[in-house]
């Protein structure tokens, strides 16, 4: 019986090709399944402010006394009880803990995030990166990927010599290789050869290249991402729960 390493299980599970035949709708959906769908959950204020969690423990270790203060809401909710049955500790515990794993949900995301993601997030925002910070080794390495890996979507279905042409523009073919060139050579002989020029007369290979990487990148690390978003669902039910029922109870008071 064949062994399979944990990578190799691992590497099945971010691309299933075995379920491809039998159950191809679920192979389609573990697929597709990326980070460029979810960021948001894990990228937005309250996720960033998560970390005042450690502010509403500090609620929570006083809260005998707010309780013996008379803190609560019972003034707008005309002492009407909790529609889900909630007290003031349970209400506090769910808001804490809540926030705790919405927290852990946001610092698996930063850890785990692909980097199209984290330079990104979104497409327009990774092109738009790629094209003013990315030298021609950034490029070539992601037209490395797609030779070695194939393209994901059709952006990445270019000719190769639409690539070789943007070689032959943005890369002197001499480098390192002028030993027994004279100044005045090497200047004529890299003349014609300018980056920046490269990439505004290729910008729509260039676009292509970064749209193919964008959609692949940000479908890596699918198990990291199941993990954030089953931490992230969680935590927001918990921390929503005592503000919905909050609503409902003055919704109720105020009906009867």
């Amino acid at each position: 019986m064949k062994k399979f390493s944990i990578s190799q299980k691992l590497k099945f599970l971010e691309n299933p090709v075995a379920l491809s035949k039998k159950w191809p709708w679920l192979y389609w959906r573990i697929y597709n399944f990326s980070w460029k769908d979810y960021f948001w959950i894990f990228d937005n204020k309250l996720s960033k402010a998560s970390i005042l969690a450690s502010a509403a423990g500090y609620l929570l270790y006083l809260n005998d006394i707010l309780i013996h203060n008379g803190f609560g809401f019972e003034g707008i909710t005309n002492n009407f009880t909790s529609v889900f049955g909630l007290d003031t500790r349970q209400k506090l515990s769910l808001i804490y803990f809540g926030l705790i794993l919405i927290s852990l949900s946001r610092l698996l995301f930063l850890w785990r995030r692909p980097n199209s993601i984290r330079l990104g997030p979104d497409l327009s925002s990774w092109v738009i990166h790629g094209l003013r910070e990315f030298t021609f080794y950034d490029f070539n390495e992601l037209h490395g990927d797609i030779t070695y890996n194939t393209h994901r979507t059709l952006y990445g279905k270019y000719y190769t010599d639409d690539w070789e042409a943007f070689v032959e523009d943005a890369r002197w073919e001499q480098s390192g290789k002028t030993s027994e060139l004279s100044p005045a050579q090497k200047k004529r002989s890299r003349s014609n050869v300018d980056f920046s020029t490269a990439k505004a007369k290729h910008e729509d290979l260039l676009r292509s290249i970064l749209i193919d990487r964008y959609y692949e990148y940000s479908a890596r690390n699918k198990i990291s991402l199941l993990a954030a978003l089953a931490l992230a669902t969680i935590g927001y039910i918990m921390f929503l729960l005592p503000n919905f029922d909050l609503l409902l109870t003055v919704v109720r008071s105020h009906i009867s």
